[in-house]
């Protein structure tokens, strides 16, 4: 995202850029085909920029009215890019024998937004119980937020496939390094053991967004939303009852899980949570000889 700033604004000084550049700019992402979740992000993080240089630099005394900037809307409509079974399949073998391998597999079988996932720290993890706590969102900013709504605020009940990749995880990420939030709740590096994120780069640092982007930008032919896709469209079509999986999706309404996603089975059953682990079963796999024991 920054690198696309600097790329448009490279020769302008920050003083001079006005609501027209912004909104140039702003034509010329769309007419990248970004997604509009995407060019907002782009816009923010612009923004953030310039209330650090007003504000915390004190070099600027103005900025631009953003709220005049005209940004695209996203669209509801049904989904029609459902990764198939064998695009599935591809994008775990490129991941392979990497951290991106576990968190396409989180988001493969739990349907998490990528925010809520990249939040996620070792004690939202009950092995125990077998629950995954739903509490945080990791913004593009990384900044620690509030999930995207008060449904989204959960707990997922997982089963044995979910506990073995997460024994896996925990031995691929064995190396610690901790983080703290400094008062603006942004995270920063720390020798306080506090927060101990379970996805993690190579180095011991947290994955944010941007490497999140980046590494399916550059490895991947699909984005990360689509494995919450598949997710919801595999356990409605399973007959997982549509309120469970609004839950599970962290919805707010029922109708928002209806007018995304298409089910071609939507009967209510006893199914429990090792149906919803079964449906994945025979997609995912761990190293069993890695995985650890409680």
């Amino acid at each position: 995202m920054v690198n696309k700033i600097n790329n448009y604004f490279g020769d302008y000084k920050i003083k001079d850029i006005t609501v027209l550049d912004i909104q140039n700019f702003v034509n010329e992402l769309e007419k990248e085909n970004l997604k509009p979740g995407y060019i907002k992000e782009i816009i923010a993080k612009l923004k953030l920029i310039y209330n650090f240089t007003k504000d915390i630099a004190e070099l600027i005394y103005m900025t631009p009215n953003f709220k005049k900037v005209k940004l695209p809307k996203n669209k509801v409509k049904v989904r029609n890019d459902i990764l198939t079974e064998d695009e599935i399949q591809q994008a775990l073998e490129v991941a392979d024998g990497t951290i991106y391998y576990y968190l396409i597999q989180l988001a493969i079988i739990t349907g998490a937004r990528r925010g809520e996932l990249l939040a996620l720290t070792w004690d939202n993890i009950d092995l125990k119980n077998q629950v995954i706590h739903i509490r945080n969102n990791l913004t593009p900013f990384n900044k620690l937020t509030p999930p995207k709504n008060y449904a989204s605020i959960r707990d997922l009940n997982f089963g044995k496939k979910t506990l073995d990749i997460l024994l896996e995880l925990k031995f691929f990420t064995k190396k610690k390094h901790s983080y703290t939030l400094d008062e603006n709740n942004n995270i920063e590096l720390s020798y306080e053991p506090d927060l101990d994120f379970i996805f993690r780069n190579p180095d011991g640092g947290f994955l944010t967004t941007d490497n999140v982007h980046y590494y399916f930008y550059r490895y991947q032919t699909c984005h990360m939303h689509q494995f919450r896709h598949y997710n919801a469209t595999q356990l409605i079509n399973n007959g997982i009852p549509i309120a469970e999986v609004s839950r599970r999706l962290g919805h707010s309404q029922i109708k928002t899980t209806l007018n995304i996603y298409v089910g071609q089975n939507q009967k209510i059953s006893k199914d429990n949570i090792n149906k919803i682990e079964s449906i994945f079963d025979n997609k995912l796999t761990t190293n069993k000889k890695r995985s650890l024991q409680l």
